[in-house]
């Protein structure tokens, strides 16, 4: 029963957060920040009421191993602010119980979300290319020229790979040579799509906080970095002051992907 309630509250909280992200493209910090109170609030109400408290540690610890791998992701890249803060909160909802949870659950939910997120992004991206096609295809043949050696070495070892692996079994040569020699292909698909869909020239009065620059962009005697920690308050205000667009770069609306893997994860269970 105390999981049923942090699995509701978690489906609710997603379910805004999905909205918020299709909208804005954003999730505020109120919506993550307070999946993490709540969870752990109801934690320790029910580690008091119910004289368990590894209830309320083992999730206190998942929140941590969350916020671990939601800074690595974040600072990878990987992850925007809004989804990194969505799975900390995450880290206080699931069950929890041992440490093999934390390995078996916790990774687990992690890899489930990055093959949730790959099948969605590959989906979305899709729809997004196909009214930008010319500039797609331009931008794809930018990068192909700039990554052909990179193609051509990626394939030649996924052939070695390919044969060495098909020697214990020949599906596992396959999927070595396809994952290996497929890979430049979709570094490129990526880097083409960003460019040709998601890099926009913003008004400064449309700007939102954490947006990404696209480059270090020139304010008189000041200089705008393009950091993972995207725009701040002072610097749009800074931009609305002298009227100054900017190009920014914006990304997949994630949090479909939270949901589904979440949804996946609690059936799996």
């Amino acid at each position: 029963m105390a999981f049923e309630v942090l699995f509701f509250v978690a489906l609710l909280w997603l379910t805004f957060a999905v909205v918020q992200d299709f909208r804005t493209r954003e999730i505020s910090n109120w919506l993550t920040f307070s999946l993490i109170a709540l969870a752990l609030l109801y934690r320790g109400a029910h580690a008091l009421l119910y004289n368990n408290y590894a209830f309320f540690w083992w999730g206190l610890g998942g929140v941590g191993l969350f916020v671990s791998i939601a800074y690595l992701l974040y600072y990878g890249r990987a992850f925007a602010g809004g989804d990194a803060k969505l799975l900390m909160g995450l880290g206080g909802v699931l069950p929890f119980a041992s440490f093999s949870d934390y390995l078996f659950t916790g990774l687990g939910f992690v890899l489930l979300l990055f093959a949730v997120g790959v099948v969605y992004s590959l989906t979305y991206t899709v729809f997004c290319v196909i009214p930008r096609w010319r500039a797609f295809s331009k931008q794809f043949g930018e990068q192909f020229k700039k990554l052909k050696f990179f193609y051509a070495g990626a394939f030649a070892v996924g052939i070695i790979a390919g044969i060495l692996a098909g020697r214990v079994d020949i599906l596992w040569g396959v999927l070595f040579f396809f994952g290996i020699a497929c890979l430049p292909f979709v570094y490129m698909y990526a880097r083409a799509v960003e460019r040709a869909c998601f890099v926009k020239l913003m008004n400064p009065a449309a700007l939102t906080e954490g947006d990404w620059l696209v480059r270090d962009v020139r304010v008189g005697n000041r200089i705008l970095h393009a950091s993972v920690h995207g725009l701040t308050m002072k610097e749009i205000a800074l931009l609305k002051r002298v009227k100054k667009s900017v190009w920014i770069k914006q990304g997949v609306p994630f949090a479909l992907a939270f949901l589904i893997a979440f949804l996946m994860s609690e059936m799996l269970v």
